[in-house]
Order: C-alpha cells, then sequence, then structure tokens
C-alpha cells in the first residue's frame, strides 16, 4: 500500500513538473492559489450559513461603532454607493 501511495505521489510530482514546464510556474502558482481561495470560500460560506460568524460580526461592529465620527460615516456611505455602480 504504501509503494502504490508513493507511485502517486510521484507521478503527481511528474505532472505538476510537466505542467509548469509547459504552461509556465505562474500559472501553475495562480491555479494553485484560486483553488485554496475557493475552498477558503466554501468554508467561511459554509460558517456563514450555519450562523457561527455572529460573534465575530458582533465584535467587528462594536468596535467600527467606537472609532465612529460622521467624516467617516459620509465616506462609508460614498464606498456603499460605489458598490451600487
Amino acid at each position: 500500500m504504501k509503494k502504490r501511495q508513493e507511485r502517486i505521489d510521484r507521478g503527481f510530482g511528474q505532472t505538476a513538473k510537466r505542467f509548469a514546464r509547459s504552461f509556465g510556474f505562474r500559472l501553475l502558482s495562480g491555479l494553485l492559489v484560486a483553488g485554496g481561495v475557493l475552498l477558503m470560500m466554501r468554508w467561511m460560506a459554509h460558517e456563514v450559513f450555519e450562523g457561527e460568524t455572529i460573534a465575530f460580526d458582533d465584535l467587528v461592529r462594536q468596535a467600527i461603532h467606537g472609532i465612529a465620527t460622521p467624516a467617516i460615516t459620509q465616506v462609508m456611505i460614498g464606498v456603499s454607493f460605489i458598490g451600487l455602480i
């Protein structure tokens, strides 16, 4: 079983090397980063769906309200407006 896993690992490494030679290290790196971000976003969506981020949301909201000023409020309204465009 261990030898089979070593062959699989070696095969994946050879495939990755061939891919990197053919398409470049940047593309391979970009694909790996994109895959990692996709997994992270999936995890975050799962946490939000289950309601497990409420304590964090409350903490951030309280911190923001603690430093709120009328000028910062106007800036945030402007940023929100840009999101509508």
